[in-house]
């Protein structure tokens, strides 16, 4: 980021954040386009991707919670209460939303496992055409 502001590089492609958000605000730098499949909601005058005819460009973060295998689904379940109500207070929702998250107030351990399960589908064909592998 330094290195753009500077004029060191003429272009970065990373992660939104309210680090960026700000730079953006203050006309520091300038956000051409999230990779997020809409506007944020905390800067709705950052267009999407899609928007410029990019569709198949939408990329995003994904953060959760994880558990080992084999975690009773009692215990699973219970964190997932916990997660939701602490996700139903609006100050933190208003946290994230400024910082360019986008909190799902309706996530379940469920649709988090059919997005990840979209995810490995949607990207293995890619890591396979370009011979990616781990070290």
């Amino acid at each position: 980021m330094a290195d753009l502001i500077s004029g060191h590089i003429p272009m970065l492609v990373r992660g939104i954040n309210a680090q960026a958000i700000e730079l953006h605000r203050t006309g520091k730098v300038r956000i051409l386009a999230v990779t997020g499949a809409t506007r944020p909601a905390g800067v709705p005058d950052i267009p999407a991707v899609a928007e410029a005819g990019l569709p198949d460009m939408v990329s995003f973060v994904f953060t959760g919670l994880f558990a080992p295998k084999g975690t009773p689904k009692a215990i699973v379940d219970e964190i997932a209460e916990a997660t939701r109500k602490v996700m139903a207070d609006r100050e933190l929702q208003r946290m994230f939303t400024n910082s360019g998250t986008e909190p799902d107030l309706d996530a379940s351990p469920q649709k988090a496992q059919r997005l990840l399960e979209d995810e490995i589908a949607r990207w293995t064909p890619v890591i396979h055409a370009i011979g990616l592998k781990l070290d």
